[in-house]
């Protein structure tokens, strides 16, 4: 519906596809923000226990996690920004043609 009233109006495919692009990327950095935290949290909650269970015999996870952390954090984000950038192309295009 929004794409056809932007269409009604004159706007072109570029300006039509911007605010979706904007939407899609700024949810997906909002949920790596939340999925980050909650993974901090279970980590630091988690320790104690991880430390008493395995008496200090394995890597504390929540190290590894952050040793790592840039890499995996980075690796999904870029993914999930292709992902999403691709769906949301693919989604406008469809009802631009029409």
């Amino acid at each position: 519906e929004e794409i056809g009233i932007m269409k009604l109006v004159g706007a072109s495919n570029l300006f039509i596809r911007i605010p979706f692009f904007l939407e899609t990327i700024l949810q997906v950095i909002t949920a790596m923000v939340i999925q980050t935290i909650i993974l901090a949290l279970a980590f630091h909650l988690a320790k104690p226990t991880w430390l008493e269970l395995f008496g200090g015999q394995l890597a504390d996870p929540g190290s590894y996690f952050w040793s790592q952390g840039l890499l995996f954090l980075g690796g999904e984000l870029l993914l999930l920004l292709l992902l999403t950038i691709v769906s949301s192309f693919w989604a406008t295009h469809r009802y631009l043609q029409t």
